[in-house]
């Protein structure tokens, strides 16, 4: 499965729960400071082990989620 498709099925694979659960495993790891947040997909892959596909979709949409605007509002 390609990044597009995953992104297409991405709410269908991942539940609000385990998003969460990503998500604030990537806030604890940004706060620590230890690595660079680019590398956070990797981080995801070695840690959860996700297809590559699937730990750019969680960093997608965390990185998402710390817009302070909606992401509806930036494509106007």
């Amino acid at each position: 499965m390609n990044s597009e498709e995953l992104e297409e099925q991405g709410m269908e694979l991942f539940d609000e729960s385990e998003l969460t659960h990503y998500f604030s495993d990537l806030c604890l790891l940004r706060e620590e400071g230890e690595i660079n947040m680019l590398q956070a997909p990797s981080w995801l892959r070695d840690n959860y082990c996700l297809t590559t596909a699937e730990s750019m979709y969680i960093f997608k949409e965390w990185v998402k989620s710390l817009s302070p605007y909606p992401a509806n509002k930036l494509k106007q």
